[in-house]
């Protein structure tokens, strides 16, 4: 067989259509966006190459969190993203000079000063992007060339987390690729940051319990692997754990015969991680978190004395933010809001995004082996609410000013991991469409809401229309 059909026939099947749209609109994403205009871009870049040096911990200095780090970052940074700033200014467009510019300023590793501004999350969401940076050190690459390497290492390292999960899931193969290649999926994935390295291990998670729940007994070496696993995803972001939750559709005599032997398991890979993430949290707990928030007002312990003392206030706030026009857009940063959250897909384009996420959740083309019970189902409700109300709670302590009437600064983006989520439950809905139709779907669906979104990042950067 030709290189050509192998391809084809590559493409053809989901994983392989998956991985080769990830390459296309990633690569066309991860040019399209100038450096350093996805999300907290410079600060995941610094704490990636934090991470590239091995140092594991940022540092605390004068209230603030940073490190010691080459000048050249710090140049770098401030002549991509001042005189002027793109950020929440549409209207900017990005002069390719720039790039251009940040190309003649050599790192310089040993002249280094404290920079502020770096996160405080774990060393593990940025592993795949420290090695690409330190390969990129020992040539001594400007510092804007391993910002794009660092891009570049996280694009791979979705790609290969959901092209794995999608190998694993036993149904709805076809669901898992239609999510994974939704825009801000690709936009995030394109971000140096932890996003896409935490859902994407999230998923593969979700995919190895649904994968094996089809399995009579389940093998040492897949329990080590689920243990790995969540361990990872505990030193991510600190919602993602509650996917942990799914290892209970698991039966505890797949593990072991004596069935107090396989609770023990299955509770030692909700525990372990657990202990892991406190002992992080232990060891970061002396950085003076006040220096790394801009938001005036913002006391996480206010906060929290304010929703223990007034219990409906919250609730109040969360109908705010999803039910009226003060909060921040939350429906359309969904499905596309690109950048800083200041470049939005044209509303029509949303909804059809809507509509194909809800065709591809109801719609179905192949048999389940083993269904679901009543209680796994309320299990996934409660694990998808608790997500969703986890993260709102959150950033309304640790983000939002003490009593803000919103929850300040969510974004859609941080809900994706639920969609997957919410596979097993319709797995077995009565709405029935070929695996054909199905698969077309998925495949111009996704394509087309990518490049729209292209096209929407293209002119939001570099075309004046008016």
């Amino acid at each position: 067989m030709s290189f050509s059909k192998r391809f084809m026939a590559f493409v053809r099947r989901p994983e392989g259509f998956f991985l080769t749209a990830t390459i296309v609109f990633g690569g066309i994403f991860l040019l399209l966006f100038p450096p350093l205009q996805t999300p907290d871009e410079a600060s995941h870049f610094m704490r990636a190459y934090q991470v590239s040096q091995f140092e594991l911990t940022p540092m605390a200095h004068g209230g603030l969190i940073g490190g010691e780090l080459p000048k050249s970052l710090s140049a770098t940074i401030k002549l991509l993203d001042t005189n002027p700033s793109l950020r929440f200014h549409p209207e900017t467009k990005y002069d390719l000079h720039r790039t251009a510019a940040a190309l003649h300023i050599p790192l310089d590793k040993n002249d280094r000063t404290f920079t502020s501004g770096v996160t405080s999350y774990s060393p593990v969401g940025y592993i795949p992007q420290a090695i690409g940076i330190f390969i990129g050190t020992l040539f001594n690459l400007p510092p804007v060339v391993l910002m794009y390497i660092a891009r570049v290492m996280s694009l791979v390292t979705w790609a290969f987390l959901i092209f794995m999960s999608i190998k694993l899931v036993p149904y709805k193969k076809w669901a898992f690729v239609g999510f994974g290649l939704l825009p801000m999926f690709i936009a995030q994935a394109v971000s140096p940051g932890i996003d896409a390295i935490s859902i994407g291990l999230g998923v593969l998670f979700l995919a190895s319990v649904l994968h094996l729940r089809e399995k009579p007994t389940i093998r040492l070496k897949w329990w080590l692997v689920l243990l790995l696993m969540a361990c990872l995803i505990a030193l991510t972001k600190q919602t993602t754990i509650l996917i942990l939750g799914f290892v209970f559709l698991l039966k505890s005599s797949q593990f072991e015969a004596l069935s107090w032997k396989g609770i023990a398991k299955k509770l030692l890979i909700i525990i372990l991680p657990v202990f892991i993430f406190i002992g992080w949290t232990l060891i970061t707990s002396h950085l003076n978190l006040a220096g790394t928030t801009q938001i005036e007002g913002q006391n996480s312990s206010g906060q929290v004395s304010n929703i223990v003392h007034n219990p409906l206030r919250f609730p109040q706030v969360l109908f705010n933010t999803f039910f009226t026009t003060w909060g921040d857009s939350v429906d359309q940063s969904f499905i596309g809001d690109f950048g800083w959250a200041d470049t939005p897909l044209a509303g029509g384009l949303v909804n059809l995004g809507y509509i194909f996420i809800a065709l591809l959740l109801f719609a179905n083309y192949d048999t389940v082996r083993t269904k679901l019970t009543r209680v796994n189902k309320w299990l996934i409700i409660l694990l998808v609410v608790a997500y969703v109300l986890g993260t709102c709670a959150a950033l309304y302590v640790f983000y939002s000013p003490v009593n803000f009437n919103i929850v300040y600064g969510l974004q859609g983006r941080y809900f994706l991991l639920a969609l997957f989520m919410l596979i097993p439950i319709f797995a077995t809905s009565q709405l029935k469409l070929s695996k054909t139709k199905y698969t077309k779907l998925v495949q111009i669906g996704a394509s087309l809401l990518l490049l729209a979104s292209a096209l929407t990042i293209y002119l939001r950067y570099y075309i004046t229309l008016f």
